[in-house]
């Protein structure tokens, strides 16, 4: 189990903290803008602050998180350009997304009036797929929400996964902080699928600084490759399954030699009997000819 925090601008303190974190999710935009200090725009205290670099440098599995927004007195801010504009930000940061874990927060905004349902979300994972082919992208959301708002099913979409908000009452330091999540909590299904990582307090701490804590329910390589695009499948793969749609996995089955030797020895078994019965034939047909010439010297006799 892997520990993580996601933290945005106001937390900017937290940059020096990542040493006890195996994770970090960093807000990267909110509708059309990006966030001040995600690749060193913003300043505090005189100093320029870049959280994406900082994070790299520490080691930590690093991610960056969209904050969608739907409202109705915004309505050129579309999903599509909010997704247009969270991987433009990485790819100035960065340079490209690999390496990097990408998020999209789904959730009520009381601030901006805001509430994204199914049509939002699907128009935000189309185009971020479209301009990201392959890569992973991770649903963050809650329970409730969810339910009521979006009542969408990811499974219809590659290389999506579930972030889930399930806040307990843990407070502490990110590294040594009880967890207390229920025993089922990693086999709840949300829009289809089980959560892959769990926001599981906001109440944890870096140092002096107040974050929220994650978790990841795996090893720590196989949560970088969640931040490489995955492999497309092949071309043959792909017409297979559009032309055959069987759940049952066709398994070449690899020639017996016995009844290969079956087989050899059946088909001369059938040419001998056959060249018999072409004799046959032949001589019968000369039987015939014959007889019918005895018959017609008796005749003339």
């Amino acid at each position: 189990m892997l520990r993580g925090i996601d933290i945005s601008g106001h937390q900017h303190g937290a940059i020096n903290g990542y040493k006890p974190c195996d994770f970090v999710f960093l807000k990267a935009t909110q509708e059309l803008w990006e966030d001040v200090t995600f690749a060193g725009t913003g300043t505090w205290d005189g100093e320029r602050y870049f959280l994406l670099r900082s994070a790299l440098l520490s080691g930590a599995v690093v991610g960056a998180f969209h904050y969608l927004i739907a409202r109705n007195d915004h309505p050129s801010a579309t999903p599509a350009l909010q997704a247009a504009n969270f991987v433009n930000a990485i790819r100035r940061a960065n340079g490209n997304l690999d390496g990097i874990l990408c998020a999209v927060m789904v959730e009520h905004s009381q601030l901006y009036r805001s509430l994204p349902n199914a049509k939002h979300v699907r128009e935000f994972i189309e185009e971020f797929q479209q301009l990201a082919p392959n890569q992973h992208l991770f649903i963050y959301t809650n329970t409730a929400y969810w339910q009521s708002h979006v009542k969408m099913d990811l499974r219809n979409f590659k290389h999506v996964h579930l972030w889930l908000a399930w806040w307990t009452d843990t407070s502490g330091e990110i590294g040594t902080m009880r967890t207390m999540l229920p025993s089922d909590a990693w086999s709840r299904r949300i829009g289809g699928l089980i959560p892959t990582i769990i926001q599981f307090t906001s109440q944890a701490r870096v140092g002096d600084v107040r974050v929220r804590g994650n978790l990841y329910d795996g090893d720590i390589r196989s949560l970088q490759r969640l931040a490489l695009p995955a492999l497309p499948e092949p071309i043959a793969t792909l017409a297979f399954k559009d032309r055959f749609r069987s759940p049952v996995a066709r398994v070449p089955i690899a020639p017996n030699p016995k009844t290969k030797t079956k087989l050899v020895t059946g088909s001369v078994v059938l040419g001998i009997v056959a060249i018999v019965i072409a004799a046959a034939l032949v001589a019968l047909s000369l039987g015939k000819e014959r007889w019918a010439g005895i018959f017609e010297e008796n005749d003339d006799r």
